[in-house]
C-alpha cells in the first residue's frame, strides 16, 4: 500500500543517514517484529499489525551487526505440489483429524555479495540454531529447536484441528535465533483453518455480540 511504501522509504532514508546496512530482509523483519497488533482484528485482516516506523528503526539499529539479517529464509511445505508457503485447511475431512506436515527452510544468501573465496567459505560454513514456537500450541505442535545448515533442512509439525470449534482459526510457526532471541522472529509459516459447521438442513446461529471492528466468520 502507499502507506507501507512511505514507511519503507523513511526507514531506508534513516538507515543511509546512520550508516546502517540495508537489505529487503532487514527492512521486512524490522517492520514485522515491531508492528502493533490491533484489538478485535484477526490475522487475515491485519497481518503482523500496524507499522510503527520509530520502533522498526530502533530494531534495525539493534540488529545492524548481525550478518545473518541479510539472509532470506525460504519457508514452504516439503513434498506438496507448488511448494505452498503456508497451511490452509477448510474441507471437513481435513479439519476432523490430526495431520503431519514437513516444513522446509532454505537460506538464500544475497546475490550482490562479493563472491570471493572468503564469502564462499562463509556460506559453506553457515550454521544457525533456531528455537521454534507455535502461537497456538494447543492444536499446532512444533519441535523445540531446529539446526539449519547452508543447504537447508526440514522438520515435522502436527496440526490437530479435531477439537476446534467451527469458524476461522489462525496460527503461526515462528523461528527465533536460539542464541539471540531478542532479534525477534527470523522466519515464519502461517497456518489457517476455516473449520466448517456440521452439515444440517437448517443453519441456526445464536445471538452474537461484537466488539468494535470485530468480524465473525462461519463456513
Amino acid at each position: 500500500s502507499p502507506h507501507a511504501c512511505g514507511c519503507v522509504a523513511l526507514l531506508l532514508s534513516a538507515c543511509k543517514a546512520e550508516g546502517i546496512p540495508i537489505s529487503p530482509s532487514r527492512i521486512r523483519r524490522a517492520m514485522q517484529n515491531t508492528a502493533k497488533t490491533m484489538p478485535n482484528l484477526n490475522a487475515l485482516q491485519q497481518g503482523w499489525g500496524m507499522v510503527q516506523v520509530d520502533k522498526a528503526f530502533e530494531h534495525l539499529k539493534s540488529t545492524k551487526d548481525f550478518d545473518s539479517e541479510d539472509i532470506h529464509f525460504q519457508v514452504y511445505l516439503d513434498g506438496r505440489a507448488g511448494n505452498p508457503r503456508g497451511i490452509y485447511l477448510r474441507q471437513p475431512e481435513e479439519c476432523s483429524t490430526k495431520q503431519m506436515f514437513s516444513v522446509r527452510v532454505n537460506p538464500e544468501f544475497r546475490r550482490t555479495d562479493t563472491l570471493d573465496e572468503a564469502s564462499q567459505q562463509a556460506r559453506i560454513n553457515f550454521e544457525m540454531k533456531f528455537s521454534l514456537k507455535s502461537t497456538q500450541p494447543s492444536w499446532l505442535s512444533v519441535p523445540s529447536h531446529f539446526m539449519l545448515m547452508n543447504n537447508g533442512r526440514s522438520f515435522k509439525i502436527a496440526v490437530d484441528t479435531s477439537s476446534l470449534s467451527p469458524g476461522l482459526h489462525t496460527a503461526m510457526i515462528c523461528g527465533y535465533d536460539a542464541e539471540y532471541p531478542e532479534r525477534g522472529v527470523i522466519w515464519s509459516l502461517p497456518v489457517t483453518v476455516a473449520k466448517p459447521m456440521p452439515e444440517q438442513q437448517r443453519i441456526h446461529l445464536p445471538s452474537q455480540s461484537f466488539e468494535p471492528t470485530e468480524t465473525k466468520r462461519f463456513f
